[in-house]
């Protein structure tokens, strides 16, 4: 059970920095667009 439980907040671990990967330059990106501009 716990061997499960600690598995399942690993992966939730990896899908979050994934997704921070993947997010934090889409909003990055405008505002350096506007920030230029």
């Amino acid at each position: 059970m716990f061997k499960a439980l600690s598995a399942i907040f690993v992966t939730n671990g990896i899908a979050e920095m994934v997704l921070a990967a993947i997010i934090a330059p889409l909003i990055a990106l405008p505002l350096t667009k506007i920030r230029h501009h």
